[in-house]
């Protein structure tokens, strides 16, 4: 799971330091990817008690939190790129 909140961090920056809003975008999507996978290992850990309920619950409600953000985000840089798009 550490891993996953890892690469949800490193996608961001990384595609937040890219010469285009597509490229952006693509490292957002798989921000909001990792997160996802990473609710799904708490679930599974949840399940399996190895995670306690609450805390892993409180784990996913941040998690889907951050997903909106990032949607957020990526409807931002998707109405960026349809105002500079030639019509």
């Amino acid at each position: 799971m550490d891993a996953g909140g890892r690469i949800t961090q490193g996608a961001v920056i990384e595609g937040e330091d890219r010469d285009s809003i597509k490229e952006c975008m693509r490292f957002l999507n798989i921000a909001k990817g990792s997160s996802a996978e990473v609710i799904t290992q708490l679930y599974i850990g949840i399940e399996a008690n190895l995670i306690e309920r609450n805390q892993g619950i409180t784990w996913i409600k941040e998690l889907e939190e951050i997903n909106k953000m990032l949607g957020g985000l990526l409807n931002t840089k998707r109405k960026l790129l349809q105002n500079i798009a030639p019509k």
